[in-house]
């Protein structure tokens, strides 16, 4: 959970600004707006970064959020899912997060093996949070059969 003590203004939070007396809900409300409408579909640069800047703020508040890694549109998820399923770091973490809930982001996420859920990690905002268990979810197609059945079959 968000620690409302560490987090309930933003004074706390290193080098960022916010008018006094907003919680850091009041502020993530504002940056993100409505996270299911038509705003979840935006990917415009302003879009883009206030997401970033939820991001960041989310990072500073919950433990939750600083341990995992945030992916957004626009980032190279074949590469990051290399990086991903190779790095020690996430070894045992197998999920990342993400503040965008756009339908071609997410497609791109399970074409590249991902799995997703929405959850409320932090009581503070939504999130999209990828999964990957590269054991489970990536194919080596060099090590695949196909019988001989099933290819004659495919050419009908």
């Amino acid at each position: 959970k968000v620690s409302y003590l560490r987090c309930q203004n933003l004074s706390p939070l290193s080098d960022m600004e916010a008018p006094r007396g907003q919680t850091v809900l009041d502020v993530l409300n504002q940056l993100l707006g409505d996270q299911t409408g038509e705003d979840s579909e935006d990917v415009t640069p302003l879009a883009l970064s206030k997401q970033d800047m939820a991001a960041r703020i989310l990072r500073e508040c919950s433990n939750f959020h600083k341990t995992r890694p945030y992916i957004r549109p626009g980032v190279d998820i074949s590469g990051f899912t290399k990086h991903f399923c190779s790095s020690k770091k996430y070894q045992d973490i197998a999920y990342g997060w993400s503040l965008s809930f756009n339908r071609n982001f997410f497609a791109e996420l399970c074409y590249d093996g991902w799995l997703s859920i929405c959850s409320y990690p932090s009581g503070a905002a939504y999130v999209l949070m990828p999964w990957i268990d590269p054991e489970r979810c990536v194919m080596d197609y060099r090590n695949i059969h196909i019988s001989k059945k099933v290819v004659k079959r495919s050419k009908r």
